[in-house]
């Protein structure tokens, strides 16, 4: 819902939606310097050449599991029989089975585990990072956020709510330096692209939103200063340190 002149001013490269766009919101995106992920179109679709420019990939799943990976080779197979201008990388978002889905899409994106989950920060960090070692062995190894609340966690909790308080008003809460602390993690345990994902558009207005966005700003403006760096694993050197001192 966010438009992309605003989506390019807090910082981002690029956008994953839905479904298919229009040539002139592809056009729009373009002027704006957004990459576009988008589903595959069922059937061949004619494009404006400057439209067709900003797609940069096509997304074959999301929250792939052992169950789907039929659904996912068939979206493969969907973008297999496009014409050659519409040939883009295969993107996708899996829940297990990392190596099996990273051999069938060029770009293979890893959830990252939520605050509540189960066991310490230093478990979940290296579980984040043996997913990545995984993935990364054929593409660059992406990471993806929930902007808000887990929206799986948000659903039990309504569904306790409503046995146990159900005049209850919901009233969720946000993080914004637990997103930033997500992202950080993601970049230590190796991530090469972050993925912040949302079910509904960052509204300006309303408070927890507003705290957010500032966040992402905040979050882009470190990924561009931190960018050489992670792209190519160079390690920065320790200060030298004047030996008499009892550092």
């Amino acid at each position: 819902g966010e438009s992309p002149g605003w989506i390019d001013a807090i910082g981002f490269t690029g956008v994953l939606i839905s479904r298919l766009p229009s040539s002139d919101w592809l056009v729009d995106a373009s002027k704006n310097n957004l990459a576009v992920i988008a589903p595959p179109p069922p059937y061949p679709i004619e494009y404006d050449e400057d439209a067709v420019q900003s797609i940069k990939g096509w997304m074959i799943g999301a929250a792939l599991d052992s169950q789907q990976t039929g659904t996912a080779r068939q979206q493969a197979q969907v973008v297999a029989k496009l014409p050659t201008n519409l040939q883009r990388p295969l993107i996708a978002e899996a829940l297990e089975g990392y190596f099996a889905f990273s051999r069938l899409a060029d770009e293979l994106i890893v959830p990252s585990p939520i605050a509540s989950s189960a066991g310490t920060t230093r478990d979940k960090l290296d579980w984040l990072g043996q997913q990545l070692d995984t993935v990364s062995q054929r593409s660059d190894g992406w990471v993806s956020i929930h902007l808000r609340t887990d929206p799986y966690l948000m659903k039990q909790v309504d569904s306790a709510r409503e046995i146990l308080q159900p005049d209850l008003p919901k009233h969720y809460k946000v993080n914004p330096s637990g997103l930033r602390f997500q992202a950080t993690s993601a970049v230590l345990a190796g991530a090469k692209g972050l993925l912040f994902r949302s079910e509904s558009a960052l509204q300006v207005q309303d408070k927890g939103d507003s705290a957010v966005v500032a966040a992402l700003n905040q979050i882009n403006s470190d990924l561009r200063l931190w960018g050489p760096w992670i792209m190519v694993g160079q390690q920065i050197q320790p200060p030298a340190t004047n030996a008499d001192w009892n550092c």
